[in-house]
């Protein structure tokens, strides 16, 4: 989570991704998050909601905005369902800040 934290942080990427980032990387570098600590999750969200693209992260985004209430039902059969959403969700957040640092090419004609 480090390396990926201080590579986006070297990169030409929005701020408020960048700040995602390592906020979703300091819930999953702790040992033991529980659903209180998912305030710092919101924040992620709230501050890359409106560039959200494709169907996919969509679908990461939904699950991670409904964790917290996820954490408490798969928690009674004892399935950690938070690290998995987690990382789905940073992996998100690392290739949407690829993809903003990524040079642009002009074509030749």
């Amino acid at each position: 989570m480090g390396a990926g934290c201080c590579w986006a942080g070297r990169r030409a990427a929005p701020q408020a991704e960048k700040a995602a980032l390592v906020l979703v990387g300091a819930l999953i570098a702790a040992p033991y998050s529980f659903n209180y600590d998912m305030t710092l999750l919101t924040a992620a969200l709230i501050m890359t909601y409106r560039r959200n693209r494709g169907v996919a992260e969509w679908t990461v985004y939904a699950f991670a905005w409904l964790l917290p209430i996820l954490m408490i039902i798969t928690g009674i059969g004892r399935v950690p369902m938070g690290p998995f959403v987690l990382v789905l969700l940073f992996a998100v957040l690392l290739r949407r800040i690829a993809v903003a640092a990524a040079p642009v090419r002009l074509q030749e004609s």
